[in-house]
Protein backbone atom coordinates (compact mmCIF):
# COMPACT_ATOMS: atom_id res chain seq x y z
CA UNK A 1 0.00 0.00 0.00
CA UNK A 2 1.30 3.26 -0.98
CA UNK A 3 -0.61 6.81 0.63
CA UNK A 4 0.50 10.28 -0.80
CA UNK A 5 -0.92 13.20 1.34
CA UNK A 6 -1.38 16.34 0.89
CA UNK A 7 -3.09 19.55 3.49
CA UNK A 8 -2.93 22.57 4.72
CA UNK A 9 -4.22 23.91 7.72
CA UNK A 10 -6.52 27.31 8.49
CA UNK A 11 -9.58 27.70 10.38
CA UNK A 12 -9.21 23.17 10.12
CA UNK A 13 -7.38 20.56 8.54
CA UNK A 14 -7.87 20.21 4.64
CA UNK A 15 -6.12 17.20 3.31
CA UNK A 16 -6.17 14.67 0.47
CA UNK A 17 -4.81 10.98 -0.17
CA UNK A 18 -3.96 9.29 -3.12
CA UNK A 19 -4.26 5.86 -2.06
CA UNK A 20 -3.06 2.80 -3.99
CA UNK A 21 -3.72 -0.94 -2.46
CA UNK A 22 -2.61 -3.22 -4.51
CA UNK A 23 -3.00 -1.86 -7.82
CA UNK A 24 -6.53 -0.70 -6.41
CA UNK A 25 -6.69 3.53 -6.65
CA UNK A 26 -8.62 5.64 -4.17
CA UNK A 27 -8.65 9.67 -3.31
CA UNK A 28 -9.72 10.73 0.48
CA UNK A 29 -10.79 14.23 0.78
CA UNK A 30 -11.44 15.66 4.30
CA UNK A 31 -11.76 18.69 6.33
CA UNK A 32 -11.34 18.47 9.80
CA UNK A 33 -12.96 20.90 12.75
CA UNK A 34 -14.28 20.80 16.27
CA UNK A 35 -17.92 20.72 14.55
CA UNK A 36 -17.65 18.20 11.44
CA UNK A 37 -15.20 16.15 9.97
CA UNK A 38 -16.56 15.68 6.04
CA UNK A 39 -14.93 13.86 3.93
CA UNK A 40 -15.46 11.85 0.11
CA UNK A 41 -13.74 8.60 -0.68
CA UNK A 42 -13.64 8.62 -4.75
CA UNK A 43 -12.83 5.23 -6.55
CA UNK A 44 -12.14 5.70 -10.47
CA UNK A 45 -13.83 3.83 -13.03
CA UNK A 46 -11.19 0.68 -13.23
CA UNK A 47 -10.82 -2.77 -14.02
CA UNK A 48 -12.80 -5.42 -11.88
CA UNK A 49 -9.84 -7.96 -12.49
CA UNK A 50 -7.72 -5.28 -9.49
CA UNK A 51 -10.38 -7.13 -7.03
CA UNK A 52 -9.23 -10.90 -7.28
CA UNK A 53 -7.10 -10.49 -4.24
CA UNK A 54 -9.97 -9.46 -2.35
CA UNK A 55 -12.82 -11.79 -3.60
CA UNK A 56 -10.23 -14.73 -3.54
CA UNK A 57 -10.61 -14.04 0.70
CA UNK A 58 -14.37 -14.21 -0.13
CA UNK A 59 -15.14 -16.22 -2.39
CA UNK A 60 -12.38 -18.17 -3.98
CA UNK A 61 -14.09 -19.71 -6.22
CA UNK A 62 -15.58 -16.64 -8.36
CA UNK A 63 -12.55 -15.75 -10.95
CA UNK A 64 -13.16 -12.16 -12.60
CA UNK A 65 -12.76 -12.48 -16.22
CA UNK A 66 -13.19 -8.85 -17.37
CA UNK A 67 -15.35 -5.42 -16.24
CA UNK A 68 -15.04 -1.83 -14.40
CA UNK A 69 -16.10 -0.69 -11.23
CA UNK A 70 -16.05 2.68 -9.24
CA UNK A 71 -17.47 3.95 -6.34
CA UNK A 72 -18.17 7.28 -4.37
CA UNK A 73 -18.35 7.50 -0.36
CA UNK A 74 -19.60 10.75 0.97
CA UNK A 75 -20.50 11.53 4.61
CA UNK A 76 -19.04 12.22 8.01
CA UNK A 77 -16.18 10.57 9.55
CA UNK A 78 -17.82 12.25 13.08
CA UNK A 79 -21.24 10.57 12.16
CA UNK A 80 -20.02 7.64 10.38
CA UNK A 81 -23.05 8.31 8.27
CA UNK A 82 -22.35 8.07 4.46
CA UNK A 83 -24.34 7.74 1.09
CA UNK A 84 -22.81 5.16 -1.38
CA UNK A 85 -23.03 5.81 -4.90
CA UNK A 86 -20.76 2.78 -6.60
CA UNK A 87 -21.58 0.74 -10.10
CA UNK A 88 -20.25 -2.59 -12.04
CA UNK A 89 -20.54 -2.35 -15.46
CA UNK A 90 -19.94 -5.59 -18.04
CA UNK A 91 -18.77 -7.70 -15.43
CA UNK A 92 -18.05 -10.89 -16.19
CA UNK A 93 -16.90 -13.85 -14.24
CA UNK A 94 -16.16 -17.40 -13.65
CA UNK A 95 -18.12 -19.24 -10.60
CA UNK A 96 -17.67 -22.91 -10.14
CA UNK A 97 -18.05 -23.34 -13.95
CA UNK A 98 -20.20 -21.35 -14.58
CA UNK A 99 -19.90 -18.24 -16.93
CA UNK A 100 -21.48 -14.86 -15.81
CA UNK A 101 -21.38 -12.57 -18.75
CA UNK A 102 -22.15 -8.64 -18.61
CA UNK A 103 -23.46 -8.26 -15.48
CA UNK A 104 -24.73 -4.70 -14.64
CA UNK A 105 -25.46 -2.89 -11.49
CA UNK A 106 -25.72 0.78 -10.03
CA UNK A 107 -25.61 0.64 -6.15
CA UNK A 108 -27.35 3.71 -4.27
CA UNK A 109 -27.13 3.51 -0.43
CA UNK A 110 -26.60 4.28 3.01
CA UNK A 111 -23.90 3.26 5.40
CA UNK A 112 -24.52 3.74 9.21
CA UNK A 113 -22.93 2.09 12.42
CA UNK A 114 -21.86 -1.11 10.32
CA UNK A 115 -25.35 -1.15 8.28
CA UNK A 116 -26.15 -1.13 5.04
CA UNK A 117 -29.27 0.35 3.28
CA UNK A 118 -29.95 -0.36 -0.38
CA UNK A 119 -32.36 1.56 -2.75
CA UNK A 120 -33.89 0.19 -5.27
CA UNK A 121 -31.71 -0.41 -8.19
CA UNK A 122 -31.99 -2.80 -11.59
CA UNK A 123 -29.57 -5.95 -11.41
CA UNK A 124 -28.70 -7.20 -15.12
CA UNK A 125 -26.71 -10.16 -16.74
CA UNK A 126 -26.80 -10.83 -20.47
CA UNK A 127 -25.95 -14.38 -20.10
CA UNK A 128 -25.60 -17.19 -17.78
CA UNK A 129 -24.13 -20.39 -19.13
CA UNK A 130 -24.36 -23.00 -16.77
CA UNK A 131 -24.94 -26.05 -18.90
CA UNK A 132 -28.60 -24.95 -19.75
CA UNK A 133 -28.34 -21.49 -20.83
CA UNK A 134 -30.02 -18.48 -19.06
CA UNK A 135 -30.08 -15.13 -20.87
CA UNK A 136 -31.95 -11.79 -19.64
CA UNK A 137 -31.55 -11.78 -16.27
CA UNK A 138 -33.26 -8.93 -14.35
CA UNK A 139 -33.94 -7.96 -11.16
CA UNK A 140 -34.37 -5.89 -8.72
CA UNK A 141 -31.46 -5.04 -6.29
CA UNK A 142 -32.57 -3.60 -2.21
CA UNK A 143 -32.63 -3.66 0.84
CA UNK A 144 -35.20 -4.62 3.95
CA UNK A 145 -34.73 -4.51 7.58
CA UNK A 146 -31.11 -4.82 6.78
CA UNK A 147 -31.28 -7.55 4.70
CA UNK A 148 -30.18 -7.30 1.18
CA UNK A 149 -32.68 -8.85 -1.74
CA UNK A 150 -33.38 -9.28 -4.66
CA UNK A 151 -37.36 -8.96 -6.19
CA UNK A 152 -38.84 -8.94 -9.45
CA UNK A 153 -36.29 -11.76 -10.83
CA UNK A 154 -37.01 -12.53 -14.57
CA UNK A 155 -34.83 -14.78 -17.45
CA UNK A 156 -35.20 -16.21 -20.40
CA UNK A 157 -34.50 -20.48 -20.44
CA UNK A 158 -35.69 -22.64 -23.02
CA UNK A 159 -37.26 -20.01 -25.26
CA UNK A 160 -39.68 -19.42 -22.60
CA UNK A 161 -39.65 -17.12 -18.84
CA UNK A 162 -38.54 -18.27 -14.99
CA UNK A 163 -39.30 -15.67 -12.36
CA UNK A 164 -38.97 -15.05 -8.66
CA UNK A 165 -40.67 -13.01 -6.45
CA UNK A 166 -38.34 -12.35 -4.02
CA UNK A 167 -35.12 -14.24 -2.55
CA UNK A 168 -32.76 -12.84 0.40
CA UNK A 169 -29.13 -12.62 -0.09
CA UNK A 170 -28.53 -14.52 3.35
CA UNK A 171 -27.08 -18.17 4.34
CA UNK A 172 -29.61 -19.04 6.45
CA UNK A 173 -32.04 -21.56 4.97
CA UNK A 174 -35.64 -19.79 3.04
CA UNK A 175 -38.13 -21.00 0.47
CA UNK A 176 -38.06 -19.34 -3.13
CA UNK A 177 -41.10 -19.36 -5.45
CA UNK A 178 -40.20 -20.43 -8.53
CA UNK A 179 -42.39 -19.47 -11.66
CA UNK A 180 -42.05 -21.45 -15.15
CA UNK A 181 -44.29 -19.67 -17.78
CA UNK A 182 -44.21 -21.41 -21.66
CA UNK A 183 -40.76 -22.87 -21.59
CA UNK A 184 -39.98 -25.20 -24.78
CA UNK A 185 -40.51 -28.67 -24.83
CA UNK A 186 -38.20 -29.29 -27.77
CA UNK A 187 -35.17 -27.44 -26.08
CA UNK A 188 -35.60 -28.94 -22.92
CA UNK A 189 -35.74 -32.64 -24.59
CA UNK A 190 -32.64 -31.54 -26.98
CA UNK A 191 -30.73 -31.09 -23.89
CA UNK A 192 -31.56 -34.32 -22.20
CA UNK A 193 -29.83 -35.83 -25.78
CA UNK A 194 -32.34 -38.75 -25.73
CA UNK A 195 -31.99 -39.72 -29.64
CA UNK A 196 -34.92 -40.75 -30.90
CA UNK A 197 -37.66 -38.64 -29.30
CA UNK A 198 -38.90 -35.41 -30.27
CA UNK A 199 -41.27 -33.79 -28.11
CA UNK A 200 -43.14 -30.69 -28.96
CA UNK A 201 -45.10 -28.50 -26.80
CA UNK A 202 -45.25 -25.93 -23.78
CA UNK A 203 -45.06 -26.17 -20.17
CA UNK A 204 -45.91 -23.64 -17.13
CA UNK A 205 -45.74 -24.12 -13.31
CA UNK A 206 -44.19 -23.25 -9.65
CA UNK A 207 -41.30 -25.00 -8.30
CA UNK A 208 -40.98 -23.79 -4.45
CA UNK A 209 -36.99 -24.34 -4.23
CA UNK A 210 -35.40 -24.25 -0.56
CA UNK A 211 -32.40 -22.98 -0.82
CA UNK A 212 -29.45 -23.12 1.87
CA UNK A 213 -25.72 -22.23 2.35
CA UNK A 214 -24.88 -25.50 0.99
CA UNK A 215 -27.79 -27.22 -0.69
CA UNK A 216 -30.80 -26.85 -3.28
CA UNK A 217 -33.78 -29.42 -2.99
CA UNK A 218 -37.70 -29.28 -4.56
CA UNK A 219 -40.52 -30.12 -2.88
CA UNK A 220 -43.97 -31.12 -4.41
CA UNK A 221 -43.13 -28.73 -7.67
CA UNK A 222 -45.90 -28.90 -10.20
CA UNK A 223 -45.48 -28.63 -14.10
CA UNK A 224 -48.12 -28.55 -16.99
CA UNK A 225 -48.46 -28.15 -20.48
CA UNK A 226 -49.93 -25.00 -21.93
CA UNK A 227 -52.17 -25.76 -25.25
CA UNK A 228 -51.31 -29.19 -27.17
CA UNK A 229 -48.01 -30.66 -27.89
CA UNK A 230 -46.42 -33.99 -29.65
CA UNK A 231 -44.61 -36.57 -28.42
CA UNK A 232 -42.95 -38.71 -31.78
CA UNK A 233 -40.84 -42.33 -31.22
CA UNK A 234 -38.41 -42.87 -33.94
CA UNK A 235 -35.72 -45.18 -33.73
CA UNK A 236 -35.42 -44.94 -29.91
CA UNK A 237 -33.02 -47.71 -28.91
CA UNK A 238 -34.04 -48.52 -25.53
CA UNK A 239 -37.67 -48.35 -27.21
CA UNK A 240 -36.92 -50.84 -30.18
CA UNK A 241 -34.79 -52.98 -27.34
CA UNK A 242 -38.21 -53.13 -25.70
CA UNK A 243 -40.39 -53.96 -28.47
CA UNK A 244 -37.91 -56.88 -29.29
CA UNK A 245 -37.92 -57.84 -25.73
CA UNK A 246 -42.04 -58.49 -25.90
CA UNK A 247 -43.41 -58.49 -29.34
CA UNK A 248 -46.67 -58.45 -27.56
CA UNK A 249 -46.07 -55.21 -26.18
CA UNK A 250 -45.73 -53.38 -29.76
CA UNK A 251 -49.24 -52.50 -30.29
CA UNK A 252 -49.56 -50.76 -26.93
CA UNK A 253 -45.87 -49.39 -27.48
CA UNK A 254 -46.89 -48.60 -30.80
CA UNK A 255 -48.99 -45.55 -29.94
CA UNK A 256 -46.27 -43.48 -29.02
CA UNK A 257 -45.11 -43.00 -32.15
CA UNK A 258 -46.71 -40.25 -32.94
CA UNK A 259 -48.92 -38.83 -30.25
CA UNK A 260 -50.70 -35.86 -29.80
CA UNK A 261 -50.70 -34.68 -26.07
CA UNK A 262 -53.61 -32.75 -25.11
CA UNK A 263 -52.58 -32.72 -21.67
CA UNK A 264 -49.40 -33.46 -19.45
CA UNK A 265 -48.49 -32.64 -16.09
CA UNK A 266 -45.66 -33.81 -13.22
CA UNK A 267 -45.08 -33.21 -10.02
CA UNK A 268 -41.13 -31.86 -9.15
CA UNK A 269 -39.45 -33.05 -6.13
CA UNK A 270 -35.46 -32.71 -6.36
CA UNK A 271 -33.16 -34.08 -4.09
CA UNK A 272 -29.84 -32.36 -2.43
CA UNK A 273 -27.53 -34.69 -4.40
CA UNK A 274 -29.15 -33.76 -7.25
CA UNK A 275 -31.44 -36.79 -8.42
CA UNK A 276 -34.55 -35.01 -10.03
CA UNK A 277 -37.75 -37.61 -9.96
CA UNK A 278 -40.74 -36.74 -12.48
CA UNK A 279 -44.43 -38.46 -11.94
CA UNK A 280 -45.33 -37.67 -15.74
CA UNK A 281 -49.57 -37.87 -16.61
CA UNK A 282 -50.35 -37.76 -20.07
CA UNK A 283 -53.34 -37.71 -22.07
CA UNK A 284 -53.62 -37.56 -25.80
CA UNK A 285 -54.49 -39.02 -28.87
CA UNK A 286 -52.48 -41.06 -32.11
CA UNK A 287 -54.48 -39.65 -35.26
CA UNK A 288 -53.06 -42.27 -36.87
CA UNK A 289 -54.54 -44.90 -35.09
CA UNK A 290 -57.60 -43.08 -34.08
CA UNK A 291 -56.25 -44.21 -30.26
CA UNK A 292 -56.60 -42.26 -27.22
CA UNK A 293 -53.84 -42.73 -24.93
CA UNK A 294 -53.56 -42.18 -20.96
CA UNK A 295 -49.88 -42.88 -20.44
CA UNK A 296 -48.39 -42.49 -17.06
CA UNK A 297 -44.76 -43.12 -16.14
CA UNK A 298 -41.76 -41.84 -13.67
CA UNK A 299 -38.16 -40.49 -14.41
CA UNK A 300 -35.87 -40.28 -12.23
CA UNK A 301 -32.17 -38.83 -13.37
CA UNK A 302 -28.89 -36.82 -11.53
CA UNK A 303 -29.58 -33.21 -13.31
CA UNK A 304 -26.11 -32.28 -11.41
CA UNK A 305 -24.67 -35.08 -13.33
CA UNK A 306 -26.40 -33.88 -16.58
CA UNK A 307 -25.58 -30.51 -15.99
CA UNK A 308 -22.00 -30.92 -15.75
CA UNK A 309 -21.67 -32.77 -18.56
CA UNK A 310 -23.89 -30.38 -20.58
CA UNK A 311 -21.00 -27.63 -19.01
CA UNK A 312 -18.21 -29.55 -19.96
CA UNK A 313 -19.76 -29.68 -23.87
CA UNK A 314 -20.30 -26.06 -23.77
CA UNK A 315 -16.76 -25.12 -22.79
CA UNK A 316 -15.67 -27.68 -26.01
CA UNK A 317 -17.62 -25.85 -28.19
CA UNK A 318 -16.63 -22.85 -27.22
CA UNK A 319 -12.87 -24.06 -27.15
CA UNK A 320 -13.14 -24.89 -30.42
CA UNK A 321 -15.02 -21.86 -31.87
CA UNK A 322 -12.09 -19.98 -30.56
CA UNK A 323 -9.97 -21.71 -32.18
CA UNK A 324 -11.19 -21.48 -35.83
CA UNK A 325 -12.11 -17.28 -35.01
CA UNK A 326 -8.01 -17.49 -34.23
CA UNK A 327 -8.15 -19.57 -38.01
CA UNK A 328 -9.87 -17.17 -39.74
CA UNK A 329 -7.93 -14.39 -38.26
Amino acid sequence: MSIDSKGQQSRGLMASHVINIDGVKALLEHQYSSLKHPAQIHVPTQQLTQLQPYIDALLPNLKITHGNFYAVLEGDLSTRIFTLDGSVQNGSALFNERLIQNATIDVFGLLSSANIQLKPTTLSVEELRAGVIVQAITGQLLSEAGVAKLKDINAQVFAGNVGVDEVSLVPTPQVVQVSLDKLSLDLIAASGHDAGVELKGLISGTLPVQLSSSSVRIDSGKIHSVGEGLLKVENNASINALKEQQPSLQTVIGVLDELTIEQLSSGVNLSEDGWLDLDVKITGINKLQQQPVNFNYTHSENVFTLLRALRLSDEITREVENALNKEER
